[in-house]
């Protein structure tokens, strides 16, 4: 197996990294488990309030606080 260019490397970087063969690439994927996860850490803002002084210790536990 002959070994690739540079170029040919590049190629397939760009690939893996922006996909265009319909898939999305790793930094769409990536980008869509940030937004995800922020309307997790969202959820979870409004839940502990809405829940009282219970909801908060336990938050402050499991937060390690």
């Amino acid at each position: 197996m002959r070994e690739k260019s540079d170029h040919e490397l590049l190629l397939e970087i760009h690939t893996v990294l922006y996909d265009t063969n319909g898939n999305p690439g790793l930094c769409r994927k990536v980008e869509k488990q940030g937004r995800s996860i922020n309307k997790l850490w969202i959820a979870i803002a409004l839940i502990i309030p809405s829940s009282g002084s219970v909801g908060f210790a336990a938050a402050l536990k499991i937060l390690g606080g």
